[in-house]
């Protein structure tokens, strides 16, 4: 007999596969067997996320925040489709629910830093990172996004102390590599920047901004039929 647990157990192993729509039917199949299972809808959520569908994630953990209101995971995931969406301020207010709901919420404070960046609050992007980092010390990301907002503020020395620290904790961080790529660019050290835009792409091979940031570096440097070649990959890998 089918029953909940089993479909979502199914869309689990779909979802780590990046099987986005079959784990999306497994946990409605959940749905459709508990109406109020709050976790059918929070996973399913997380599904259509990834699955680059942010306004159903966020029906999604809606409903699952309705059934269960202290629900943390949601609220952080639903602040993550808002930013997906530009609702910044969306984003910052679910993600200090999640905060308020579970204090040690290391990635809602990496969520609401990353708002705060594109809200040109690099002070307040800091401070959440410093405090993710403080409650997980091992939180690449974190170091990344901090040192983000660090180069905004002119910081570049600080940012790539942090970027190298992504990078020392997590050698495969593709982000990073791009993040201290631009951080060498902004010091002059373009074949160093180039190098690490060449590792992005390496580990992540339709990135389409580090192909973009390597164009520029090419560009900088002379070497025009690099650059085109570059942007011609970006604009086909991220048309819009």
């Amino acid at each position: 007999m089918i029953d909940a647990q089993n479909c979502l157990d199914d869309g689990a192993k779909q979802f780590n596969n990046g099987d986005y729509n079959g784990a999306i039917t497994n946990y409605s199949k959940a749905i459709q067997l508990i109406p109020k299972y709050d976790n059918g809808y929070y996973y399913r959520g997380m599904a259509k996320s990834a699955n680059g569908d942010p306004d159903g994630a966020i029906a999604d953990c809606t409903k699952a925040i309705e059934l269960k209101p202290d629900f943390a995971h949601a609220y952080n995931l639903r602040g993550i489709a808002k930013f997906d969406k530009r609702d910044l301020d969306g984003t910052i207010a679910d993600c200090t629910k999640a905060i308020k709901l579970k204090p040690d919420f290391a990635d809602a404070y990496n969520n609401r830093s990353l708002a705060r960046i594109d809200k040109n609050d690099p002070d307040g992007a800091i401070a959440d990172c410093t405090k993710a980092i403080e409650l997980d010390a091992n939180f690449s990301t974190a170091f990344n996004t901090r040192g983000i907002a660090k180069m905004d503020k002119g910081d570049v020395d600080g940012a790539l102390a942090d970027f190298n620290k992504a990078i020392g904790m997590r050698p495969d961080h593709a982000v990073a590599y791009n993040s201290r790529g631009l951080a060498k660019g902004k010091k002059g050290d373009l074949d160093g920047a180039i190098l690490d835009y060449n590792k992005a792409i390496v580990l992540m091979p339709d990135f389409a901004g580090a192909y973009k940031n390597r164009a520029a570096a090419k560009s900088q440097k002379g070497d025009v039929d690099g650059a085109n070649a570059d942007s011609t990959k970006a604009a086909e890998l991220k048309p819009n």
